[in-house]
């Protein structure tokens, strides 16, 4: 074989291999883009189903797979095939099925951004968020907290507020899950949510300011919802939770003084103080949640359903005030356009402003019932409003309230000195009677009667006057704990009579003082203790260990008011203080013991009146008890 076949032979055999080479490399590509293909493929068809499986949940017996929170992942093989943009349709068409799984019709406004926005004027800012459209800050301009803050009613991440119903018979939403179009009017005094189902299918909500301090219309309305809202089931739920937030310097006495009120149609008034929960009986007009000095109240300008409840919850450990629970309950008429008309009073507890409401919302201010409330609303609320229109001094305003109050019983003061003048003349007599009677107590009142009778002295004098002005001191403890015009008025030391003072006080807590003493709490305390001494010496009634009992009595009230008010414990130790100036003036310039003795002794010379009903009664039954002391008296002991 010559060099050229060799050459020839060589060079077809590289052809072979490099073909047969070629060959395979170009195989093995092809089964790779074929098995690329083919995961691609599976991955759209698992895709495909998942998207079945949104659009047609399978329900097992007893038990309902729900796919709102679960992710369908778009598998990375079939990421590394698709286009960004193809990628995030794909992820967007995924997300839109799963809320129309989970929302129905309200898909289109369950997702969003939250936003905030809010309507002012002079007194209160309302601030909104979108998603819900629901209140989450009220703020007063014109109050300040204990602490230099604004006093924001509705201030907290645990207040609720929302509309819960069923639509298409089986499924319930929540209006807190809904993101709503928020729209301001030109001069922010109003605004409206607005969330579009599509398909002429609205929900609105309304705020706006009205003519009146701190009233806020509210409207809601419901457009195109007759099939949506269950017609077997047409009932709106509506849930608002109110975590009051403390405001105040002593947050166990605003704990006292917050409750939960309601009123029904007819304008009976209850409240829910304690824990627990209150359920409705008859159809609700208002619910407010009061707090010491301030409220934040719903009222319908219809009526809510008779259905629902109120609860409250708090303790000693609480860092709130207290947390107040309402459910209110709304019937759907089934019509195009249904519409809820409500007000929010977000306000001070001021007396004349909750009753020119004429609502009965005056009753969260803890005037008292009965004859207590009708001192206070007829006399005591329109002086201290008389005196504050012209004096800014509320230190000043109590006293002058106080000598007003002292001069108007002053024909009952003089009475009560008169008659004690009149025992204290009398008391020789009268200890010369008890020495003879005292082993028979039952004569030793016939005698006293008789002494009493013959002298025209009225035993019980002394005491109807102080018995009478009793309930106005009553009203004062009722009023002042909760009388907003006394919230932050500094007098003398005392830089808040709305609250104690404590200018001295300490780290630890004493059972029964706690960690103050209030001075004013001291004033009236031994301001007490000197009027007792001094009655004491105007009368010998008492005896014994009544005496003690009586001097107790002003330690007891220390106790018991050292974290009162300031203003209330001032009001008692001036109430005091005009007392003894009362008792030294009738007595120097009015009184005057040789005068009344010789007018007794003018009395006792005098034929004896006839009895009164009373009297003649007393007597007689005071004649039996001795006859049958008698009786027993004479009668043999029985031997043992």
């Amino acid at each position: 074989m010559d060099r050229n076949n060799v050459i020839g032979f060589v060079l077809l055999g590289v052809l072979i291999i490099a073909f047969f080479f070629m060959q395979s490399r170009f195989a093995n590509q092809q089964r790779v883009a074929e098995a690329q293909k083919q995961a691609t493929e599976d991955s759209i068809k698992r895709v495909e189903d998942s998207l079945n499986l949104l659009k047609n949940p399978i329900i097992e017996e007893k038990k309902e797979t729900t796919l709102s929170n679960a992710a369908v992942a778009i598998p990375d093989s079939l990421k590394s095939t698709l286009s960004a943009d193809a990628i995030a349709k794909m992820e967007d068409s995924i997300q839109q099925l799963q809320k129309k799984n989970v929302f129905g019709r309200f898909s289109a406004v369950a997702q969003g951004t939250e936003k905030l926005d809010s309507i002012e004027n002079d007194l209160i800012k309302v601030v909104f968020t979108n998603k819900g459209g629901h209140i989450v800050k009220a703020e007063l301009k014109k109050y300040k907290n204990y602490h230099g803050g604004p006093v924001d009613l509705v201030s907290g991440n645990d207040n609720r507020f929302n509309y819960n119903f069923k639509y298409n018979n089986d499924k319930m939403i929540n209006s807190e899950e809904l993101y709503f179009t928020a729209s301001k009017s030109s001069d922010g005094k109003s605004i409206k949510f607005i969330a579009d189902l599509g398909e002429g299918s609205v929900f609105e909500q309304t705020y706006a300011f009205t003519a009146t301090d701190y009233l806020i219309d509210y409207n809601v309305n419901f457009k195109g919802f007759e099939n949506i809202i269950s017609r077997q089931d047409p009932i709106i739920i509506l849930n608002w939770k109110n975590v009051m937030q403390e405001q105040e310097k002593a947050l166990k006495y605003e704990r006292q003084y917050s409750k939960l009120y309601f009123s029904d149609v007819d304008g009976d008034v209850d409240y829910k103080n304690t824990n627990g929960e209150l359920k409705f009986e008859t159809p609700v007009k208002w619910v407010s949640c009061q707090q010491q000095f301030f409220n934040t109240t719903l009222i319908a300008k219809e009526s809510f359903d008779r259905k629902g409840k109120i609860e409250v919850f708090a303790d000693d450990t609480s860092a709130f005030v207290k947390s107040c629970n309402t459910e209110l309950y709304l019937t759907y008429d089934g019509k195009k356009d249904f519409t809820v008309p409500m007000q929010w009073y977000i306000a001070p507890n001021d007396y004349q402003s909750l009753n020119s409401m004429d609502l009965g919302m005056e009753t969260i201010i803890p005037t008292g019932s009965g004859f207590i409330g009708w001192i206070n609303t007829h006399a005591i609320i329109p002086l201290f409003n008389w005196l504050s229109g012209m004096i800014s001094n509320y230190g000043l305003i109590i006293l002058l309230m106080t000598l007003i109050i002292k001069l108007a019983l002053t024909p009952l003061t003089y009475k009560s000195y008169l008659s004690m003048a009149k025992m204290r003349v009398l008391n020789p007599e009268l200890t010369e009677i008890r020495e003879k009677y005292k082993d028979d107590q039952a004569r030793l009142g016939q005698e006293q009667l008789k002494l009493y009778r013959k002298a025209g002295v009225n035993p019980m004098g002394g005491c109807i006057p102080t018995l009478l002005s009793m309930p106005i001191l009553i009203a004062m403890f009722r009023l002042f704990p909760g009388t907003i015009d006394l919230r932050q008025q500094s007098f003398l030391w005392a830089d808040d009579l709305s609250t104690y003072d404590d200018i001295i006080s300490w780290g630890s807590t004493i059972p029964l003082i706690g960690n103050h003493i209030s001075i004013f709490c001291i004033l009236m305390t031994l301001s007490s203790v000197l009027y007792i001494r001094m009655n004491m010496q105007n009368t010998a009634q008492l005896q014994g260990p009544m005496k003690t009992v009586q001097y107790l009595t002003p330690v007891f009230f220390f106790f018991f008011l050292n974290s009162s008010p300031a203003a209330l414990t001032y009001y008692y130790f001036v109430s005091n203080i005009v007392t003894f100036g009362q008792q030294w003036t009738i007595r120097r310039f009015f009184i005057n013991d040789d005068d009344i003795h010789k007018k007794i002794q003018e009395n006792k010379a005098k034929p004896e009146k006839q009895k009164s009903g009373f009297a003649k009664r007393l007597e007689d039954a005071m004649k039996q008890q001795q006859k049958m002391r008698e009786v027993q008296q004479n009668q043999p002991k029985k031997k043992k």
